[in-house]
């Protein structure tokens, strides 16, 4: 086999399939999930959650109120170029902020827009009629992936509101299960999503190098699983 590498990612049966491929290493990992448990409102969760944290969602949804902002939901063929347009320029500015590698083209999400438009959700925050910011998802019959934002002005709270607030609106609307924020951010932690374990399986052609790294993942899920339980004690939702 002519590579030197090959990665699975997000792999359900991880076990059952590294039993079988004993060659294949496996890598955990944390991502931030939130879970509809049939909640009718916004409200009906929130109430799941302690009195604090419930005052400090509803504080961070002022932010709309505060800087008369309306976000609307656009999906399948309400999406225009302009919309497009638009999203590039929020995500040239987080990648711009955080020094980050712009990796996806303006190309890129013209064609995801055009090809799978009806799995696609932007959430765009407007100011009458100007666009402010927006968090791109992609959906499927069951879940809301959220991924990637962006905003050309410095408003507070208003990353919250579009990357998880928002989502959690539409998923209850909708009757989603799940809404997945992807990994990083304790602080999604704080506004109902909780940690839940990702595998991938990685198959290394140079044996030594193998090892190597097969060492370094098992010293890795070992903090995973610690990582994880301490951050159970900062779950959000009532106690019991």
């Amino acid at each position: 086999m002519n590579v030197s590498s090959l990665h699975f990612n997000f792999i359900k049966d991880h076990s059952e399939i590294k039993k079988s491929n004993l060659d294949l290493l496996s890598r955990k990992g944390i991502q931030f999930h939130w879970k509809n448990n049939d909640y009718d409102t916004f409200e009906n969760f929130l109430k799941t959650l302690s009195s604090r944290k419930r005052k400090v969602i509803k504080k961070e949804r002022l932010c709309l109120k505060n800087n008369n902002l309306v976000v609307k939901k656009l999906t399948g063929n309400d999406i225009k170029n302009e919309h497009w347009e638009f999203f590039y320029n929020c995500y040239l500015n987080t990648t711009g902020r955080k020094w980050g590698s712009t990796y996806l083209t303006k190309d890129f999400f013209y064609e995801i827009g055009k090809n799978f438009s009806d799995k696609i959700l932007l959430f765009i925050a407007y100011n009458d009629d100007i666009m402010i910011a927006s968090a791109i998802n992609f959906l499927s019959s069951s879940h809301l992936y959220g991924r990637l934002w962006g905003t050309l002005y410095d408003i507070p709270y208003l990353h919250f509101e579009l990357c998880y607030y928002q989502a959690i609106d539409y998923a209850i609307e909708k009757k989603i299960k799940v809404v997945e924020a992807g990994a990083q951010g304790e602080h999604k932690l704080q506004r109902g999503y909780l940690p839940e374990d990702t595998w991938s399986l990685h198959w290394i052609k140079d044996n030594q190098f193998s090892i190597a790294i097969n060492q370094f993942l098992d010293e890795e899920t070992k903090l995973m699983n610690k990582q994880k339980i301490n951050l159970a004690d900062f779950t959000p939702f009532k106690k019991g």
